[in-house]
C-alpha cells in the first residue's frame, strides 16, 4: 500500500501507519490461519493462533472460533471464560449469553447458568431459549434432589410370604 499511497499523495507511510499496517497483517494471518487449522482439525495449534490474534486486536469473530477450538478440545472451562468474554463484549448479541447458559448447563454448573439466564432474561424478554434452559436446570434440580419413593402395592416382604 505504500507504493500507491506515495504515487498518488506523493507522501511515504509514517513508522507509526507502518506499524499499524503490521498489526493489521499480522492480525489477519493469525486470525485465518486458525480458521484452516480448526477445519483441518489442529485444534491445538488453531487455539494458539486465535490466541496470538486476540492478542493483537479483541475481535468477537475470533474470540467465537477460540470457543469452538476448545470445545474442540473438550476444554470446557476455557471455552466457557471466552464465551464470558463475548457476552461483556457484546452485551446486545443474544447469541452469546444463550450458548453460555447452555454450555454452564450441560456441565452441571446451574446456578451460573441459572443467572446467566436471567440476565438474557432481563435483556432479552422475548427470547425463548433461556426460559427454556432455565426450565431444563429446574428439571435436572428436582432430578437430584427427589429422593426414590417406594412403589404402591405389595412390599418385597409380602410379596415372599404370598409365594
Amino acid at each position: 500500500m505504500g507504493f500507491f499511497k506515495t504515487l498518488f499523495t506523493g507522501k511515504e507511510d509514517t513508522p507509526e501507519e507502518k506499524a499499524q499496517e503490521k498489526q493489521r497483517n499480522d492480525f489477519d494471518m493469525f486470525k485465518y490461519d486458525g480458521i484452516q487449522a480448526l477445519r483441518m482439525r489442529q485444534t491445538d495449534f488453531a487455539i494458539a493462533c486465535f490466541n496470538h490474534a486476540l492478542d493483537i486486536h479483541d475481535d468477537a469473530e475470533t474470540r467465537q472460533n477460540l470457543v469452538n477450538a476448545y470445545m474442540s478440545n473438550d476444554d470446557i472451562d476455557n471455552a466457557i471464560d471466552q464465551l464470558e468474554h463475548l457476552v461483556g463484549l457484546l452485551p446486545d448479541n443474544p447469541a452469546f449469553a444463550i450458548s453460555l447458559a447452555e454450555l454452564q448447563y450441560q456441565h452441571e454448573q446451574y446456578e451460573e447458568a441459572q443467572q446467566t439466564c436471567n440476565e438474557a432474561i432481563e435483556h432479552f424478554d422475548t427470547l425463548a431459549q433461556p426460559h427454556h434452559i432455565m426450565a431444563k436446570i429446574h428439571h435436572a434440580h428436582h432430578r437430584r434432589t427427589r429422593q426414590p419413593h417406594r412403589s404402591r402395592g405389595r412390599s418385597d416382604d409380602s410379596h415372599q410370604q404370598a409365594g
